[in-house]
């Protein structure tokens, strides 16, 4: 069967497969790596054809290879080609000659696939070099995905069978099968358009949210009570402790809840955006930006579900710290647009079915309510304002350092500095105010 492999570049999933049915150990590795790209199909098996692109050498060049060529000899048809790798191995181990043949179909109205196999070709480098002769064979397929914006995308798969030749350690073949995977990472990188994507998905809930009724149901409208009457609470107790914030802008305070020993957090700041463009910002979980710096939040693992507009589920998994245990949560997270022009976006624990399976017996389970409330202020010229508090209890469990949770604490919060520092139209406001 496949192993998952762990896989050093972000959104690529690899697996490789080093037995065979029976159980038995196969003298190559087998590897297989999946992946979305911001392109059409037919151009993500045409950057994959295109073997001697300046892209592809400068990317063979930066890794340390010693050749890759084409081989043209007038004879070959339009979707076919012969090329050349010669790929650098470690000291006390020869490298490695692979000569294969490329050779592209279209498969269907949506799909392309492009061929690798092995060649008998003899190939005149000039010179004398002491290669082995390794083989390998891969089909690449890129599939065109259905997409409401408009924008092209495709789904990409990757099946590499890496012979090496001779005896190599099975530590240098985990090594190298991630490498021959990498290519599905450089055509996403080469495509990869991704603050167009959200941008556009971010406008779009934007104005769901400003023009579109919501109907709520019992539950939903629950969850919206009990976040307001904690952003009231914590708005209202005059019994709490003001905490550094790295951004001046950004006021961070802890408060004690009806006199719990949890502690609420509690920051707020004024955003150069829309009350729409805020909560958008901040319920749009699949935004390619968060998963990005999901890392930057303690998240090692995301899963989502949506349930309508206005409502989804999420499960993540945190390492907080390198002397506590890992986290995980399962939340409910649900926006509301208020008469008044307000928008509160609340994320409470839930006992929903979704991400069940995802829970790790190993791992603490974290109880979370937060709510987030974005105020329509007065506009400063053409810039829009909005009041934002984001507000936070959350019992990471166990036993954690009182100095742990301090350090935790503002980080968390920061999620408000990050917003702000998204929207941030300073040079504007400060045009409009020195013509006043």
């Amino acid at each position: 069967g496949w192993d998952k492999l762990e896989s050093p570049f972000e959104g690529v999933e690899m697996k490789i497969k080093k037995k065979d049915r029976k159980g038995k150990k196969i003298g190559v590795a087998l590897g297989k790596a999946e992946v979305t790209a911001d392109c059409s199909a037919e151009e993500a098996a045409a950057w994959y054809f295109d073997f001697c692109s300046r892209e592809r050498m400068n990317i063979d060049r930066e890794a340390g290879n010693i050749a890759r060529l084409e081989i043209q000899n007038g004879e070959e048809r339009i979707n076919e080609k012969l090329v050349v790798s010669v790929r650098k191995f470690p000291v006390m181990i020869k490298n490695r000659e692979y000569v294969n043949r490329l050779i592209w179909r279209r498969n269907d109205k949506t799909s392309m696939s492009v061929g690798v196999w092995p060649s008998d070709k003899i190939i005149d480098y000039g010179s004398a070099m002491s290669l082995v002769k390794g083989e390998a064979k891969a089909i690449f397929k890129a599939t065109n995905i259905k997409n409401a914006n408009g924008k092209s995308r495709c789904k990409l798969e990757l099946l590499q069978y890496a012979g090496a030749g001779g005896h190599i350690p099975t530590s240098l073949v985990n090594i190298k099968i991630p490498n021959t995977l990498k290519v599905l990472h450089d055509i996403v990188s080469t495509f990869q358009c991704d603050e167009d994507v959200d941008k556009t998905e971010l406008e779009s809930l934007a104005k769901i949210i400003k023009t579109e009724h919501q109907e709520y149901d019992p539950e939903e409208e629950e969850a919206i009570r009990k976040g307001k009457e904690l952003y009231i609470k914590c708005m209202e107790d005059e019994n709490f402790d003001e905490i550094e914030s790295l951004d001046d802008r950004v006021k961070m305070k802890l408060v004690h809840v009806d006199g719990e020993s949890l502690v609420t957090g509690v920051a707020t700041t004024v955003v150069d955006a829309r009350v729409e463009e805020c909560a958008a910002y901040e319920f749009y979980f699949d935004s390619r930006e968060f998963k990005r710096k999901a890392k930057d939040y303690y998240i090692t693992e995301i899963h989502i579900e949506h349930v309508n507009q206005h409502t989804f589920y999420f499960f993540a998994r945190r390492k907080l710290h390198k002397l506590l245990s890992n986290r995980q949560d399962k939340s409910k997270i649900i926006w509301k647009k208020e008469k008044d022009g307000k928008v509160l976006v609340d994320i409470s624990d839930t006992n929903h079915q979704h991400g069940s399976h995802l829970m790790n017996p190993g791992s603490i389970n974290i109880s979370n309510h937060s709510v987030w409330v974005f105020k329509p202020l007065k506009d400063i010229g053409e810039v829009p304002q909005t009041a934002v508090t984001f507000t936070t209890k959350c019992n990471l469990n166990g036993s954690i350092p009182p100095s742990v949770m301090n350090w935790i604490a503002p980080n968390y919060l920061s999620a408000v500095s990050g917003m702000r520092k998204r929207f941030d139209r300073s040079k504007e406001i400060d045009a409009t105010k020195r013509l006043q």
